[in-house]
């Protein structure tokens, strides 16, 4: 018992030895940093305590033991001792085994960090050496510098003196270097060598990679001898027969004169494969090989066995009761083949797009109360030419909607937000109404300010049946300001121009509503291709920083069109304007219009925030001269007017002053009475208030939103000129999206002139051409002359248009139009009767090309009267530049 005592206490005793042995050595491994003294003109003694934590945070990053800041902080009030003894007797009370100091001295510009390492326990002299910069700012960076040679002398190891890249053509020296890890000025570190070795020969450029290694008064010289791979000189396809070698070329990355690089004939490889089998072929067989052409060059040829294509022969489903096998294969995009594949290219197997599938009918079971279904992983076989794809699927138990709750920080009373919920409306639980509940729930607390509501759906199992109740639990979290909103990508627009439409504010609260809003009114701007909107946080929890990214688009354009009709033979329509003019959002434009009986010129200038409020103000100069059928029409005039918002988002007020002065001469002998009462010089000038309404989406393309407008002008009186009347105009527009992109518009226009003395002809009402009745050339639908035949002005008129807008080519923005317009034109006196509408119907497409905006629509006349045509072309197109 008492030997075992002894040997216990032994064991203690040498244990306790070696820990302390251990911290001891622990301790003379670490460092201490002392202040460095500053010597300046100016006071930069600020500067020390930043150079000493910042020395020590390079020193701990390079993993080299420093002594905490707390521990030498006291010496920042006090003298650092030259003597190297008083240095050593502080080093050994710091426990430490060697210490660092210096100075920093700024001559000028010059800014010198002089450092000295003095080893505690040795009896030698320190280390010394300097680094310089020029210029104070550049301080930290002399630090870092100072920091990495100081690692060197303490741990031993050699500098990388330099790095030199040899045998390198093609490949930029500098390419290289930017794979590698050993830095020049750093420690050398064979390992790292060794990865860098790795890195080069990764690039895929090289065929051969070796180091050398040469000893330099700096340290250690890198050499890189690496020999390169030999460049593409062509890519060759063979044995291909129902495609082109242009569309096989498109989908290879490896490109002709490149350096031949295995990772990018591989997956040239694999890109091919995939176009291969999106056509249906599913057999293709690709082998690439690299024919040496010289020493310096190869071609690539891709071997190409096609073989015929396959098709997906059926399509069925395991475990489906509830629903029939159409409604799933009515939603997939992944169809049989048909006898129409060689149109539709049906019955092709993609896997990407069957994974899709397969998204979609999960969320078609869970969206009828499916809560538990699972479709599996589908079994695609290839027997000969065909597939036969068999998805499973478990269905589970339908499952009722039970009771439906709101919990949590209400910023309403409950009973109000129960009724919005969409979800107590359903019979059976739905997952996407739920979600679109949440999507309500958070713009609702958005609108206060709460952006980080969190909506959480807590769904539960009435054990009672198939049933499930559910609660909305809301924690609204901290309101949320705008404390910053940055706007990049704009190099022409002014920031100005952007910001004035944004509904949200600096300093302002959160609103997810205002946010959607303002990305609106940028789009319908049309200044930028694209528009990122993104948020960040702030430089605290309840701030938020707005970062708005655009993409601009060329503004300026010239527009042409053409056109032919009987009444102007050949006709050439132009503009040239510029839509954000020096970036202000300001629009100039010159439009001309020319034929064999019209000529038309127009100036017109407008500026959207006067005075950097919601004032819009414009003007216009323009000179017209027409031939009608029964007289000429010469006149020149202008405008001017100014917009206001008046209220909400998109209604304005227009308040518009017009002089047109125009003599009408060459009168027929046979033209109607209101034509030759319009001989001579006519004056009009007149005031019109317009009140508009404009929500649609985009100008060109609309999907959906409205506009609608009323407009009173009054000419004559007070006003002076020869025309007297009051017109009274209204119109309404309505865009409504529906299924597969398609959009629904419906239109109507109808106005009144109300004379008070001489009216001219030409300011009454006609219909006809691409804007008002398709099928009718411009200006053709006026007043018959039961006598002579000949058509005027009326006094009224009605105009309806109806179209179903759908995409022809989705990605490419072309947009097919079927369509019906009606209406007609009166005198004041005559009844308007639907009955003698005109009528038209018709088809046209519209794109929005790298050209600019594209019509081409043809009308038919359904029940044309004598002298009308049947039919009619309307055709415009633009350039942008």
């Amino acid at each position: 018992m008492e030997k075992r005592g002894w040997r216990t206490l032994a064991l203690v005793l040498i244990g306790t030895l070696l820990g302390t042995a251990g911290t001891v050595a622990a301790a003379e491994n670490q460092t201490a940093v002392l202040p460095f003294t500053i010597y300046s003109q100016e006071d930069l003694n600020y500067l020390q305590k930043n150079i000493l934590e910042a020395l020590q945070g390079s020193l701990s990053r390079q993993k080299i033991p420093v002594l905490p800041l707390q521990e030498v902080e006291p010496w920042l009030t006090q003298k650092i001792p030259s003597s190297w003894e008083e240095l050593r007797r502080i080093g050994r009370s710091l426990g430490v085994g060697r210490v660092v100091y210096g100075s920093v001295t700024k001559i000028g510009q010059r800014v010198t960090l002089a450092g000295n390492l003095l080893e505690v326990n040795k009896d030698q002299p320190p280390q010394t050496f300097s680094l310089s910069e020029e210029g104070l700012e550049n301080v930290l960076k002399l630090v870092d510098r100072f920091s990495k040679e100081l690692a060197l002398k303490i741990t031993g190891l050699e500098k990388v003196a330099s790095i030199q890249i040899r045998g390198s053509q093609r490949i930029e020296s500098q390419a290289v270097e930017r794979e590698l890890k050993s830095k020049p000025g750093e420690a050398y570190q064979p390992d790292l060598v060794d990865q860098d070795l790795r890195a080069i020969f990764k690039m895929g450029y090289f065929s051969d990679v070796r180091v050398e290694t040469e000893t330099v008064p700096e340290g250690k010289k890198l050499i890189f001898n690496v020999t390169e791979r030999p460049f593409v000189k062509k890519i060759e396809f063979k044995g291909n027969k129902d495609f082109k070698e242009e569309e096989l070329r498109d989908q290879v990355t490896l490109k002709p004169f490149a350096i031949l690089n295995m990772n990018a004939v591989n997956e040239s490889l694999e890109k091919l494969k995939t176009f291969y089998q999106s056509k249906g072929y599913f057999n293709v067989q690709i082998n690439p090989e690299v024919q040496p052409e010289d020493k310096q060059s190869v071609t690539v040829a891709f071997n190409i066995v096609e073989g015929r294509k396959v098709y997906i022969k059926t399509i069925t489903f395991q475990g489906v009761k509830a629903f029939k096998v159409k409604q799933l294969l009515s939603i997939m995009e992944t169809n049989e083949k048909d006898f129409l594949s060689w149109i539709t290219s049906s019955g092709l197997y993609k896997k990407e797009l069957l994974e899709k599938d397969l998204e979609k009918i999960s969320a078609f079971y869970y969206n009828r109360g499916y809560l538990k279904a699972k479709v599996g992983e589908p079994e695609v076989k290839h027997e000969g030419d065909w597939l036969y794809v068999t998805i499973p699927i478990e269905e589970n138990v339908q499952y009722k909607m039970g009771t439906v709750d709101i919990q949590g920080e209400l910023i309403e009373p409950k009973e109000k937000m129960l009724a919005g919920l969409a979800i107590r409306k359903e019979k059976f639980y739905n997952r996407e109404v739920i979600r679109n509940d949440v999507l309500k729930l958070v713009d609702r607390y958005s609108l206060d300010g709460f952006a980080f509501a969190e909506i959480i759906p807590q769904i539960k199992e009435d054990p009672a049946g198939p049933q499930v109740d559910l609660v909305y639990e809301i924690k609204k979290g901290s309101k949320v300001y705008f404390e910053r909103i940055d706007i990049v990508g704009n190099t022409k627009t002014r920031d100005k121009v952007i910001r004035r439409e944004f509904k949200v504010a600096e300093g302002g609260l959160f609103d997810a509503a205002g946010l959607r809003r303002s990305n609106e009114n940028l789009n319908r701007l049309d200044f930028f291709e694209e528009i990122n909107i993104s948020t960040t946080p702030g430089s605290q929890e309840d701030r938020m920083n707005l970062k708005v990214e655009v993409k601009e688009k060329m503004t300026g354009s010239f527009s042409m069109g053409v056109g032919y009709s009987a009444a102007d033979q050949f006709s050439v329509m132009g503009q040239i304007a510029q839509r954000n003019l020096f970036g202000r959002g300001q629009r100039l434009s010159l439009d001309a219009y020319l034929s064999t009986r019209n000529t038309r010129y127009n100036l017109a200038f407008t500026e959207p925030w006067l005075f950097d409020i919601p004032l819009s103000a414009g003007a216009s100069l323009y000179n017209w001269i027409r031939e009608y059928d029964e007289y000429t029409k010469d006149s020149f005039g202008g405008t001017v007017d100014l917009g206001y918002l008046l209220w909400g988002d998109f209604t304005r007020g227009y308040l518009t002053y017009t002089y047109d002065d125009a003599n009408v001469s060459n009168v027929q002998a046979n033209a109607p009475d209101p034509i030759r009462n319009s001989e001579g010089q006519n004056t009009t000038s007149s005031l019109r208030f317009t009140l508009k309404r404009d929500s649609r989406d985009q100008l060109f393309n609309t999907t959906k939103g409205s506009l609608n407008s009323f407009s009173v002008e009054y000419a004559g009186g007070p006003l002076g000129g020869t025309s007297q009347f009051t017109r009274y105009l209204a119109g309404s527009g309505w865009y409504f999206p529906l299924f597969w992109g398609t959009t629904f518009f419906v239109n109507g226009k109808a106005g009144y002139i109300q004379e008070h003395g001489k009216v001219p002809d030409y300011e009454k009402f006609y219909l006809g051409g691409i804007n008002s009745i398709r099928g009718f050339k411009y200006y053709d639908i006026g007043v018959v002359d039961p006598v002579t035949g000949n058509k005027f002005g009326g006094d009224k008129m009605v105009q309806f248009n109806l179209e179903y807008i759908f995409p022809v080519i989705e990605k490419a923005g072309v947009k097919g139009v079927l369509f019906f317009d009606t209406g007609n034109v009166y005198l004041k006196d005559d009844p308007i009767d639907a009955s003698n509408f005109k009528k038209t119907v018709g088809v046209g497409v519209r794109w929005y090309s790298p050209m600019g905006p594209l019509r081409l629509e043809w009308g038919y006349n359904i029940d044309p009267k004598p002298g009308e045509d049947t039919s009619n072309w309307d055709f415009s197109i633009g350039t942008f530049f």
